[in-house]
């Protein structure tokens, strides 16, 4: 008889397996549609942005490559590259020395920065390139609950430095340290910059945050005029970095497979071990046994149970004097003399036996 608690165990290892991938699977299908993509129709997306700009006759790009690859053509070089925070992809491996090529060579950047709880990685490589020391600084926040609920639900007023509209964004997180060359276009009311432009070689860097192109601000003024603004003020074409949002070139992708070749071989390695381990683990492990079956309220189970206690722990000598002195109130014709007694205080289990024995056939 086996037991199965081993098979349900791996049973249900493998249903949590198996929802852990599912999960991941939609939210990576979630997030390939989120962030600042001329691609995505959500609140936070870009699609809008190109939307506008095509209507407007504006030469529009994107690219679906790495930005290296952009970089060798040097007939591109005027055209701005429209980078949009957090990636959604490659940002372990994206450098952020090819921009600063783009501008050496006379391009322009519009770097949009996020506005989550701190940058990602990729963004935070990307503000070390240009920034001065700590590419960032986080907002400091009140400590009371009402009072820190209150500022982030409040919209941010970005004041312009010279002409123009107060432009609005989420409370801000966190603010990046801009070079002290930077022309401040816009800033907070407590006077930190947020937007501003400044001279990198021969090309020109423009931050500012990722939510002011995003659908859910365009859709009001005065973000079609900030929009336009931009358009009048960087140079065409906009390049938008799609690649990093998971859009990516057919050939490419065929490359990136024959190159991922064996980490696939590896995987497959993997998962052929992982498999003979959960075999392994669900098959019996030595010989089968019954199992005992166990009685509810049954009085032997008990007594036996309590009788091998008291065998363990050696109450041989007790148990006997106690049985001659239960024998004596019993029945005061059964006559316990010293030898006895002193048989009962060496008794061990052999000669516990052996007195239950005897004070029984007095009873007779």
């Amino acid at each position: 008889m086996v037991d199965g608690s081993a098979r349900r165990r791996v049973a249900w290892l493998g249903f949590w397996l198996v929802a852990t991938l599912v999960a991941g699977l939609l939210i990576q299908g979630r997030r390939g549609l989120a962030g600042p993509s001329t691609l995505s129709p959500r609140s936070d997306g870009w699609i809008l942005a190109r939307s506008y700009l095509e209507a407007r006759g504006r030469d529009v790009q994107t690219i679906a490559t790495p930005l290296d690859r952009r970089l060798h053509d040097t007939a591109r070089s005027g055209e701005t590259w429209v980078l949009g925070f957090p990636f959604q992809r490659a940002a372990l491996t994206f450098d952020p020395t090819v921009l600063r090529d783009h501008l050496q060579a006379g391009g322009s950047v519009l770097l949009a920065y996020s506005n989550g709880r701190h940058p990602g990685r990729a963004e935070a490589r990307t503000l070390s390139e240009f920034g001065p020391g700590e590419p960032w600084e986080l907002v400091a926040s009140s400590l009371r609950p009402t009072e820190w609920m209150r500022t982030r639900r409040a919209p941010e007023q970005l004041v312009p430095k010279f002409e123009g509209e107060a432009l609005r964004v989420r409370s801000l997180r966190w603010f990046p340290n801009f070079p002290p060359e930077t022309e401040v276009l816009y800033h907070t009311a407590s006077g930190e910059p947020v937007v501003g432009r400044w001279r990198v070689g021969a090309g020109t860097i423009l931050a500012m945050p990722a939510e002011l192109l995003s659908n859910g601000r365009l859709g009001t003024a005065p973000g079609p005029s900030w929009l336009e603004t931009l358009a009048t003020t960087l140079p065409e074409p906009w390049v938008f970095d799609e690649y990093h949002h998971g859009l990516v070139d057919p050939a490419l992708a065929r490359e990136q497979v024959r190159e991922g070749v064996g980490l696939d071989a590896l995987l497959l390695q993997i998962g052929l071990v992982y498999l003979a381990f959960v075999w392994a683990w669900s098959r019996r492990m030595g010989p089968a046994w019954r199992q005992r079956s166990t009685r509810a309220a049954s009085a032997d189970d008990f007594l036996l149970g309590l009788g091998e206690q008291h065998h363990r722990l050696g109450h041989h000598a007790a148990a006997a004097e106690l049985l001659l002195e239960r024998a004596a109130l019993l029945d005061p014709r059964v006559e316990i003399d010293d030898s006895l007694r002193a048989r009962a205080v060496a008794a061990d289990a052999g000669e516990l036996v052996t007195l239950c024995n005897e004070l029984e056939g007095s009873f007779v």
